[in-house]
């Protein structure tokens, strides 16, 4: 059982808010946590005796003798080399970000795997603003998301894509926009899981979602109460026009009364609390 986890990251703006959730999370819970910052190009001098926990993995290339990987990637990410399967088998412990009867084999295959879910905790106080751009969408571009961008801009909707934002320039982008856009960036089989950091953060902003849905059927179900979902490119852009013409005081109200129910259901905190066992912590 782990008594004490230092999380090692390189302040990579995408992994901020995942990192901060993490921690409060694990420090509610009485579990000692020590965030350790690497200046970029600097190598980290792991100590034998400690647990930790690298943000993302894939990014270390030399590893500590104790550690949890957590896998945060599709189920048919491109990142899946021999090099990283071999770094989860290594691993102590191995938390996977969705339900692990859909994570790959090497992950379900370790002996001590567990579902950590990959969400942000809500905000300590209220957002009020005034968007004036349509949609938005924050993430690494490729042609199959562009197809459902020029769908949505052929409906004469502002959107913004943008990729490789700081914290900041996250944040103002978000709240200056109506609606936050997660497309998948593969292709199944087996398809993708919700993109459940990105979405919750923007819930949490009480800004609108409109999403591809996940592969997963009880993925679809659970965020189905507070996200618009859409197959198709066309499905995606006549959503993005259908609440894009909303009254923001109407739109932000319908998000806000349903994350009251999410944030109940998707607390990483009582995760954490509930899952003590499974996650291996005391």
């Amino acid at each position: 059982m782990v008594k004490k986890i230092i999380m090692v990251w390189f302040g990579d703006a995408a992994f901020t808010k995942i990192v901060r959730s993490m921690y409060n999370a694990l420090v509610a819970n009485n579990i000692q946590v020590k965030v350790l910052l690497i200046l970029k190009n600097a190598k980290p001098r792991w100590n034998p005796r400690r647990m930790y926990l690298p943000i993302p993995l894939v990014r270390f290339s030399v590893l500590p003798m104790h550690y949890i990987a957590y896998q945060i990637e599709q189920p048919n990410s491109k990142w899946f080399s021999p090099a990283y399967v071999k770094a989860f088998a290594r691993a102590d412990i191995v938390w996977n970000f969705y339900a692990l009867q859909h994570a790959p084999d090497f992950v379900k295959n370790h002996r001590r795997a567990a579902h950590f879910p990959f969400c942000i905790e809500p905000p300590k106080r209220s957002i009020n603003i005034n968007p004036n751009i349509d949609v938005c969408f924050v993430g690494t571009m490729n042609d199959r998301r562009r197809t459902f961008f020029t769908a949505i801009r052929n409906k004469n909707l502002n959107l913004i894509a943008a990729t490789q934002l700081t914290t900041a320039e996250h944040e103002t982008l978000l709240l200056r926009s109506k609606i936050y856009l997660n497309i998948h960036y593969y292709d199944g089989p087996p398809g993708s899981v919700l993109e459940s950091a990105r979405i919750t953060y923007a819930i949490s902003r009480n800004r609108f979602v409109v999403s591809e849905p996940s592969f997963i059927d009880a993925e679809n179900t659970d965020y189905g109460r507070y996200v618009a979902f859409g197959s198709t490119p066309e499905d995606i852009a006549l959503l993005c026009e259908k609440f894009a013409k909303l009254e923001e005081e109407n739109r932000t109200k319908w998000v806000a009364n349903n994350s009251v129910v999410h944030y109940a259901h998707h607390s990483i905190r009582n995760w954490v609390r509930d899952h003590r066992a499974e996650l291996n912590l005391t």
